[in-house]
C-alpha cells in the first residue's frame, strides 16, 4: 500500500494543483492520498482519497479522529452580518 500526505502540496504542484503525485504522474501508484485545506485553501478540514473500501473502513474504525474537530473561536465569532446570529446571540457575539 501506498500513502501520500500532500498537506503542504494542495493547490500548489501538479498541472490541476492535484498535488506532488500528480507533478510526477505518479497518481495511479497511489493507494491513499490524505491533505488538508488549510494551507492552499484557506478553510478548515482535509480529505482522504482512495477506494471506496478503503475510505469506508477509515471511516468505521477512526470517527473519533475524524468527527471530532471543532470550529476555531475566531471563525464561530466573526461576526459575519450576512447571515443572521442564531436566536438569543446578537450579531458579532
Amino acid at each position: 500500500m501506498t500513502y501520500c500526505d500532500e498537506v503542504h502540496a494542495v493547490g500548489m504542484y501538479g498541472p490541476r494543483g492535484a498535488g506532488v503525485a500528480a507533478r510526477e504522474g505518479a497518481m495511479h501508484r497511489i493507494d491513499v492520498i490524505e491533505g488538508t485545506l488549510a494551507k492552499a485553501f484557506g478553510c478548515l478540514g482535509g480529505y482522504i482519497a482512495g477506494t471506496a473500501n478503503l475510505v469506508d473502513a477509515v471511516r468505521s474504525y477512526a470517527p473519533g479522529f475524524i468527527f471530532t474537530t471543532a470550529l476555531p473561536a475566531a471563525d464561530l465569532c466573526r461576526g459575519d452580518r450576512r447571515h443572521p446570529a442564531p436566536r438569543g446571540l446578537p450579531v458579532g457575539a
